[in-house]
């Protein structure tokens, strides 16, 4: 009857709290990768993983060497030259030993440091960090609120194989959030929110972002910034210009055809003629009922301004909606589409 318990209590114990107190005996340890594991947030950067308050981050340190008194009258072991050796160049031997450490820091900014073994290169710390953590879990992990990906070009995301994620809001960052998702357990889609940093023009095309329930856009991939180090001028800087319009054209063109009810976009993204196409194209094409965009403005940005220029443009007529003037414009016979301000914003 104990042992039959034993799952039940595991589910209920602070995520991190239960992976160190299973993990010093065996039998509990066992148990544990067959228990769910429930943390509120977990997020993956470079060479770091956060579970809840508590981050594991590895990097590399130096040490410098400690030489004995007779290595230091007879000149150091490392820099003695036995009979056939030859130094190049003078003496540039380093005084320093590097290392691996892993730094653990908690919510209220106390940490550990731990120097690894010699002979661990980062890699494989990683990966064994990321296994006594993630790894040999029979069921999906379940995130609470968040799992954020903080990751740059060209890092590797070393988890544990077989890895299952269960989630309701996936926030990618600059991550492409596609490469992720055969992590993600399918039971979690579709998606409460989608946040994005680097929204790319074939992300708008897929089904997870299209069927989010609230997506969130702070930011579009800018081609340039992977090619930060060439340069071009004269006719082919021009073809360049041209096709960076295109594409941004384009973007737009299939931004505006999504299904999403709930969106929110940064402001540096869509401005007031941007805007005033959407109107224009819902207007012909209709939209779903209950449908809430959301464009970002600055504090000094003027919006009722801009919302007289959407009135002077496209029509419509002011009304008091909830406890402010909205500029309504009629859509079909059924359904009106409400510019104002402050309708929602993220939290």
């Amino acid at each position: 009857m104990y042992m039959c318990c034993i799952p039940i209590g595991l589910d209920q114990v602070a995520s991190l709290d239960r992976i160190n107190q299973t993990s010093r005996c065996p039998a509990l340890y066992t148990i544990d990768k067959s228990t769910p594991l429930r943390p509120d947030f977990l997020e993956f950067r470079t060479n770091c993983i956060q579970v809840n308050k508590m981050s594991y981050q590895l990097s590399h340190c130096e040490q410098k060497y400690v030489e004995s008194q007779s290595q230091k009258e007879d000149k150091s072991s490392r820099e003695a030259l036995e009979p056939g050796e030859i130094q190049i160049d003078g003496n540039f031997l380093s005084k320093y030993r590097k290392f691996v450490k892993l730094r653990i820091e908690n919510e209220f900014g106390d940490e550990s440091v731990r120097r690894l073994p010699q002979n661990l290169e980062i890699h494989m710390a990683l990966k064994k960090l990321f296994n006594f953590l993630l790894g040999g879990r029979k069921t999906p992990i379940k995130v609470a609120d968040e799992l954020v990906l903080d990751l740059k070009k060209g890092d590797i995301l070393r988890l544990p194989e077989n890895l299952k994620i269960w989630v309701k809001t996936l926030n990618s960052e600059r991550t492409d959030f596609e490469e992720i998702l055969p992590i993600l357990d399918p039971s979690c889609l579709p998606l409460e929110t989608l946040k994005l940093e680097n929204a790319r023009l074939h992300n708008l095309q897929n089904l997870v972002f299209r069927t989010a329930q609230n997506v969130e856009i702070w930011g579009v991939h800018d081609e340039d910034s992977d090619d930060s180090g060439s340069e071009s001028d004269g006719e082919d800087g021009n073809e360049e210009e041209e096709e960076e319009e295109d594409e941004q054209e384009l973007w737009l063109s299939e931004f505006q055809k999504l299904p999403n009810k709930n969106i929110f976009i940064d402001y540096r993204l869509y401005e007031q003629a941007r805007i005033m196409d959407l109107i224009e194209f819902w207007m012909e094409n209709g939209k779903e009922i209950g449908t809430i965009w959301n464009f970002g403005r600055r504090p000094c940005e003027n919006l009722f301004r801009e919302l007289d220029t959407i009135k002077k443009e496209i029509g419509g007529a002011y009304r008091r909606v909830s406890i402010r003037n909205a500029l309504i414009l009629p859509l079909n016979d059924a359904s009106q589409l409400i510019s104002s301000q402050n309708a929602k914003v993220p939290l």
